[in-house]
């Protein structure tokens, strides 16, 4: 898998499933594949396979937004995943 974080530094103290796994030696800081900031900068590939990436962000909203966006843009354009009523603020798409 392929874990991505919106800043390093933050995950390494907010990002309890990364710790707990780096401490107890499942995953490490060095698999990190990249900061979001490197993606979208274009300073870093997109990863280039079809499995799991996994985007903690310990950060602003607007960049969980950002991403879940562009998830959703190439989930739809794909006919991948279902929508499910979370309400009266569920909107068809």
């Amino acid at each position: 898998s392929t874990v991505i974080v919106d800043q390093r530094e933050a995950a390494q103290v907010e990002a309890g499933e990364l710790i707990i796994a780096a401490e107890r030696g499942s995953w490490s800081w060095d698999c990190l594949y990249a900061e979001l900031g490197a993606l979208v900068n274009g300073h870093v590939p997109l990863p280039d396979h079809n499995g799991i990436t996994y985007f903690k962000s310990c950060g602003l909203a607007i960049q969980d937004l950002a991403a879940a966006s562009a998830a959703l843009e190439v989930a739809e354009a794909e006919g991948l995943g279902q929508l499910i009523e979370m309400g009266p603020l569920t909107q068809s798409r």
